[in-house]
């Protein structure tokens, strides 16, 4: 936290210089980050202004979350922050970001200076707040588009089961601290029932169909039988080979080249494809072309009489066919579309995040990332969906 000239009186003036030199770009190497900067520990300006700079060549968010140092403003925040703190969760009320405050902001453990998710009450804030527009659909778009990961608790709900309340936030907590040290999502342990509890309906803005309902189909795997008769499966002639590669195809469409190769493979009872048996599929393909019986879009193949893929569940399949690159690029479009219909209007990482589990993913690799984005990308060009201050929705 020792910063030189930027912990003395005018620190901030220094970096303004430093940084409002470049004529063109800046490239910003740093062995730290604005998250590892606590705020609690310096009153100085400078520091306050790195903090932000580095927050922002990073993000290129401009707004800081910063300590308010006030007071929790109901009771209610007073026991919820009680509670947290008996469990050993460093906790900031009132926590200041982008005009608004938070009511609770959790730090992430052994990084002070980064808050992991932020804990909205349904206290004197909310109450004051004009409309339930303003409180709730609006600021929650606002701050989600800023970073952060939200998690309301309801005051009835508290007082009348604060044991399952305090449960479900010290897991999205576990979620939010999981995602922050690894980057990506995982399941959440469901907390078991509330037995006879009276539970509070609320009205929901929703869709027409089940939100929890999949909209995807069990990914169904063909077993062709291919007999060599004392032949190698190389040595087939494409015109052999084509009734096998029609049948896979016509049960896994679209198909990978690679899968649909292996599943002729595994066909003949062969272990391995080699080159020559990936040649004389291939050969087979190009054949069932000429004959309008495989219709071939890249790397994958299609039953000539379907145009629009359906979404398949390959939370099923063995690890060596569950890869996001052999999931067809319309595939993927669909079920982002399907996925932000659902929800009406989600957030780029929301969008890619569920799409990948309607297709049986739960965890989102970096290239995965860059696949669906690819496809979500394709979509707004095609105005098929609207992008809007990091939300996508249906045109």
């Amino acid at each position: 936290m020792n910063f030189g000239p930027l912990n003395r009186d005018g620190g901030e003036r220094r970096l303004n210089v430093l940084i409002s030199r470049a004529r063109l770009a800046m490239d910003v190497f740093s062995n730290f980050t604005s998250h590892d900067i606590d705020l609690a520990r310096t009153d100085a300006r400078g520091v306050v202004a790195l903090k932000n700079f580095l927050a922002f060549a990073q993000s290129g968010i401009l707004s800081q979350p910063y300590s308010t140092g006030k007071e929790p403003d109901s009771p209610f925040e007073e026991e919820v922050i009680k509670s947290l703190t008996q469990n050993g969760i460093d906790i900031e009320p009132q926590v200041g970001t982008a005009g608004f405050f938070i009511d609770i902001g959790v730090k992430a453990k052994n990084t002070p200076g980064r808050y992991i998710l932020g804990i909205e009450c349904d206290g004197a804030t909310y109450h004051s707040s004009r409309s339930a527009r303003d409180r709730d659909r609006l600021r929650q778009e606002v701050l989600q588009g800023l970073g952060w990961q939200l998690h309301r608790i309801w005051s009835t709900d508290w007082y009348r089961n604060p044991k399952d309340e305090l449960a479900r936030v010290l897991i999205a907590i576990e979620k939010a601290e999981y995602i922050y040290k690894n980057g990506q999502e995982f399941l959440v342990p469901q907390l078991p029932p509330k037995g006879n509890d009276l539970h509070i309906v609320r009205e929901e803005v929703c869709n027409s169909d089940d939100v929890s309902h999949s909209t995807s189909i069990s990914y169904k795997r063909a077993r062709p039988q291919i007999r060599l008769c004392g032949k190698e499966l190389h040595e087939f002639s494409p015109e052999e080979l084509l009734p096998y590669v029609c049948e896979v195809i016509k049960i896994e469409s679209p198909i990978h080249i690679d899968e649909l190769t292996r599943s002729i493979t595994e066909g003949a009872g062969c272990k391995r494809s080699g080159v020559r048996i990936q040649g004389a599929v291939l050969s087979s393909i190009i054949y069932g072309q000429q004959k309008n019986k495989v219709v071939k879009k890249g790397e994958f193949c299609w039953h000539p009489e379907m145009s629009e893929p359906v979404v398949r569940d390959r939370s099923e399949l063995d690890a060596a066919s569950k890869k996001f690159e052999l999931v067809a690029p319309e595939e993927i479009s669909l079920a982002i579309l399907q996925q932000v219909k659902r929800g009406f209007s989600l957030s780029v990482d929301d969008a890619v995040t569920n799409a990948a589990r309607l297709l049986g993913f739960q965890r989102v690799t970096a290239q995965a990332k860059y696949l669906f984005e690819l496809q979500l990308d394709g979509l707004i060009k095609s105005e098929m969906l609207v992008l809007r201050n990091g939300f996508v929705s249906g045109a």
